[in-house]
């Protein structure tokens, strides 16, 4: 995987990723071997696969909704193509969760460990903004 990627898999069994930065129509995601095929904007997600309508869309290892018409790999997936429908859901959330979780019970110092952790996923612009407090 390269150093700084230009997306983030936020779990293996998603079929989309988050654009790290601003993606330009034909900009190329090395670490997901897929081509942009349209502008998409820092925070937003990209197919990383075909997914015909009625497919789940996956984020989190979750459903986030269903594909409204077909979605090739490197498209904006956004609402103009996953939409949300009732469906049975899998209620069997965090079983898959490591000791890296956050241990203390004092919620400031939880929240102050959860944002470490995202400053550090997070681009250098990005950084600069949390530690101005922007997000505070």
């Amino acid at each position: 995987m390269p150093s700084n990627p230009l997306t983030i898999r936020l779990h293996s069994a998603d079929n989309v990723v988050v654009a790290r930065i601003d993606l330009t129509s034909g900009a190329v995601i090395p670490e997901e071997e897929v081509t942009c095929l349209g502008s998409i904007a820092f925070g937003h997600k990209i197919a990383t696969s075909f997914s015909r309508a009625g497919d789940s869309g996956k984020k989190y290892g979750q459903i986030i909704g269903f594909a409204s018409l077909d979605i090739q790999p490197g498209e904006h997936v956004h609402i103009h193509n996953l939409s949300v429908i009732e469906f049975t859901r899998d209620y069997a959330m965090g079983e898959e969760a490591t000791s890296d979780a956050i241990t203390t019970t004092d919620p400031q110092a939880a929240i102050e460990s959860g944002i470490d952790k995202i400053r550090k996923m997070l681009p250098e612009a990005c950084r600069v903004g949390l530690n101005a407090g922007w997000c505070r």
